[in-house]
């Protein structure tokens, strides 16, 4: 998913969940140890989540989604690719970087306000992968949809 229907590369890492359209910063290298060493690249299609919203709500029948973003430092493209559906969404949850671990990838400081922008709040953040002084690296953050109807319990 992206902000745009389009064909583009995506870097294939030795260690698949390292893949990203991003290229590996080289400091991330001692955290991973040559894990998200670039072996390949093949030509994907990317589409806008918008796009195919309605589709897939009508083929698996969700009342009430759950995004799921975790694209190895893309996630402001997809968010920015499915605005206009994102009012349905009741949350999401986005693996941020606070620490580079691509080029150019938005870090924490760039997604927050964002989130925010399009109407959610953080309601919890969640260790991923830890570098040494047990800093974060990455963090899965959990939001909810600002204007989404509280429980009366």
């Amino acid at each position: 998913m992206g902000p745009e229907e389009r064909r583009q590369e995506i870097n294939v890492c030795k260690d698949t969940s390292f893949c990203s359209f991003l290229k590996p910063a080289h400091q991330s290298e001692t955290w991973f140890a040559g894990q998200n060493e670039i072996s390949c690249a093949e030509d994907v299609h990317v589409r806008r989540l918008d796009q195919v919203f309605e589709e897939l709500k009508s083929k698996h029948g969700f009342r009430s989604p759950f995004l799921k973003i975790d694209t190895q430092g893309y996630d402001r493209e997809v968010l920015l690719g499915c605005e206009s559906v994102l009012r349905q969404v009741v949350g999401l949850q986005s693996e941020i970087s606070l620490l580079p671990i691509y080029e150019k990838m938005p870090g924490i400081a760039d997604l927050f306000p964002l989130i925010s922008s399009l109407g959610f709040d953080l309601v919890g953040t969640f260790p991923v992968n830890l570098a040494s002084a047990g800093r974060w690296i990455e963090s899965d953050c959990v939001f909810v949809q600002r204007n989404a109807q509280e429980s009366k319990t």
